[in-house]
């Protein structure tokens, strides 16, 4: 599934992938009520965002570190 169709239709599936997975449990109880589904969504998307931040500074300071 495409990461962004997966981080607006189920957002719990996000925070399972990033292995976070009592906040993918939080996020099923706010999937449940449609008011707090966009706040799941967005939030799943922030934290995606946030995750691959991080990969990618991790990637820059393994390449930069002095020899």
């Amino acid at each position: 599934m495409n990461h962004s169709r997966s981080v607006n239709f189920a957002p719990f599936l996000t925070f399972f992938e990033l292995r976070r997975f009592v906040l993918a449990l939080l996020a099923v109880l706010m999937q449940s009520s449609l008011f707090l589904w966009p706040i799941a969504s967005r939030w799943a998307r922030e934290a995606r965002e946030k995750e691959t931040i991080q990969k990618l500074l991790n990637e820059l300071s393994e390449t930069h570190r002095p020899a």
